[in-house]
């Protein structure tokens, strides 16, 4: 007679963190030359901004533009990828922000230069409170129709991770794999936005694609959840000890 084995293990709770959510998002664009700003966004349930901002006109030689809100709440870069003093994407965030019903978000030209520059806004709620900003990184792509950021592996399950696109001409049939979310285009000036929430802490490197040969460039960050609420991830269930096998959280079943 033959015996099957069948073996169930049982979850063990190991360190729980909150679920992102989107509260709101935006993306503002036009032939503003130095500044362009949102209209008021109701941002009140968020505890994390995380701006993406694209730009050109000598962008490379152009200091580093700034992201403010109509709140007064800090912004931090966390990557910046120039292509040859022409377009340039930055990725900024706001960590546990003072947020409103009506607030407005502004990117200003760096120096007060003229750039051309775009603004996608998500807002988001979940978000670790204090070392929000687990990585980040990204890329630059030479007369292609494709570009990956680089592969990020999030410390935590539940991350958020954010990507940003900008290029050299427009946003023709531009897509994003990877189960990104649909993005937030801009048409003139072009540029993107993205975000996924991982449900597990794997490798993401999403692949936007379009349809004219042109340069672009992209950048992507990843931050971490809150703790408390949301699923858990699973325990080891077995040990050797003295020779012997430990099972705990185990059912066996012998047929």
């Amino acid at each position: 007679m033959k015996r099957l084995l069948f073996v169930i293990l049982l979850g063990c709770a190991s360190t729980a963190h909150a679920t992102y959510t989107i509260v709101t998002s935006t993306a503002v664009g036009g032939l503003a030359t130095s500044s362009i700003t949102t209209g008021a966004i109701n941002a009140s349930a968020g505890n994390l901004n995380v701006v993406c901002v694209d730009d050109y006109a000598n962008a490379g030689a152009t200091p580093l533009d700034t992201v403010t809100d109509s709140n007064g709440n800090v912004y931090t870069a966390t990557t910046t990828i120039n292509y040859s003093g022409s377009q340039r994407a930055s990725l900024f965030y706001s960590s546990s922000p003072t947020n409103s019903g009506s607030q407005t978000f502004t990117v200003s030209c760096g120096g007060g230069q003229t750039c051309y520059p775009t603004l996608v806004l998500y807002v988001a709620a979940g978000a670790a409170t204090s070392s929000v900003l687990d990585q980040s990184g990204g890329a630059i792509t030479s007369n292609l129709q494709t570009v990956q950021p680089g592969s990020i592996t999030p410390t935590n399950v539940g991350s958020l991770l954010v990507t940003c696109w900008s290029p050299a001409a427009d946003n023709s049939n531009l897509t994003i794999n990877s189960g990104f979310s649909t993005p937030l285009t801009l048409s003139i000036p072009a540029g993107a936005g993205s975000y996924l929430i991982e449900t597990l802490a794997l490798a993401s490197n999403p692949t936007w694609s379009w349809t004219t040969m042109q340069e672009a460039v992209t950048v992507m960050g990843s931050f971490n959840p809150g703790s408390g609420g949301g699923g858990s991830t699973p325990a080891s269930h077995f040990s050797i000890t003295g020779g012997k096998v430990n099972m705990s959280g185990v059912k066996v079943f012998i047929q």
